[in-house]
């Protein structure tokens, strides 16, 4: 969400993603890496960085989808209009159990 906030631009978050996630391989870390998609903060989706975020996982067989926290949308999941309540507290978690399964 912060990317978002500070309008990262979709080419920048996808570099600076994929540095970092290079910088884990060089480590000989070779675990899957689930990337959530999360912009959506005290606004409507950040489209730069979520479409960023869908592409990475497009592009790498070896970045999969992870929880697409844009989906919670309803204001009663998100206390401040950004971080979860406990309703959506439940969702993010259903979203991650099905990401993973």
């Amino acid at each position: 969400e912060t990317d978002g906030k500070l309008g990262t631009s979709k080419n920048e978050y996808k570099t600076m993603f994929t540095n970092m996630l290079n910088g884990i391989r060089q480590l000989n870390i070779d675990a899957p890496l689930y990337l959530a998609v999360a912009t959506r903060c005290r606004g409507p989706i950040v489209q730069e960085v979520h479409d960023a975020q869908l592409e990475l996982i497009q592009d790498r067989n070896d970045i999969f989808m992870g929880a697409n926290t844009d989906t919670i949308s309803d204001m009663d999941d998100r206390y401040n209009c950004c971080h979860f309540s406990e309703s959506g507290i439940k969702k993010h978690t259903d979203l991650w159990m099905q990401a993973i399964q």
